[in-house]
């Protein structure tokens, strides 16, 4: 889910070698060749990662990073399953996903969202891959109440107080408890990231 190249310019800027950007939307697959076509070791791929033979034509790679992508993949654990047969041995999969069912809301479902996971659950889906947990945190506990607020009140991001509160919650809250919360391992957060090995 590469998206428009937010991570990738994160992940060039980290001097990575090379990097293969999956997307499966024809426009994204559009802007993104067009802003990398002057980098020979930036890929553009049309990929379905819920589906096996798209991900097939993936091998020996290092390092798989999947941002808020398999809530929207109906089978999640074939795409996962998927995304660990691309790995070699010893290569990361890096998982970042919304986190809690229990707030999952209309704003979930507006943006075609399946479901948010916990740690138990997608540690459950990535062994089934063959793949063994490393680490798993929860993030963004002031996330996790605005979003249980908003699933209360019924709001989806169509409503302009929502845009309202992330305004303000980029603006006053993201710099310094972002800081924090790395000294802390929270027990419920907004989002979960997980990184698991392939051991095999």
């Amino acid at each position: 889910g590469a998206g428009i190249g937010t991570m990738a310019d994160l992940l060039l800027n980290s001097q990575h070698t090379k990097l293969i950007l999956g997307e499966i939307r024809p426009s994204y697959i559009k802007n993104l060749r067009n802003k990398y076509l002057h980098l020979s070791s930036v890929k553009v791929s049309k990929l379905d990662i819920s589906s096996s033979r798209s991900v097939a034509k993936l091998k020996n790679v290092q390092t798989v990073i999947t941002i808020n992508t398999l809530e929207h993949i109906k089978n999640d654990q074939q795409a996962i399953i998927n995304l660990s047969n691309t790995l070699v041995k010893g290569g990361h999969l890096i998982i970042f996903v919304p986190a809690f069912q229990i707030i999952f809301s209309n704003w979930d479902k507006s943006i075609g969202h399946f479901r948010r996971y916990n740690k138990g659950q997608l540690t459950e889906k990535v062994e089934n891959a063959g793949l063994q947990p490393v680490s798993s945190k929860y993030i963004n506990l002031p996330g996790f109440f605005g979003w249980w607020v908003n699933k209360l009140l019924e709001n989806t991001p169509k409503n302009k107080s929502v845009q309202k509160q992330i305004l303000l919650f980029d603006r006053f809250i993201l710099p310094w408890w972002s800081k924090l919360e790395d000294n802390f391992n929270l027990p419920i957060g907004q989002s979960l990231i997980m990184i698991a090995k392939k051991v095999k």
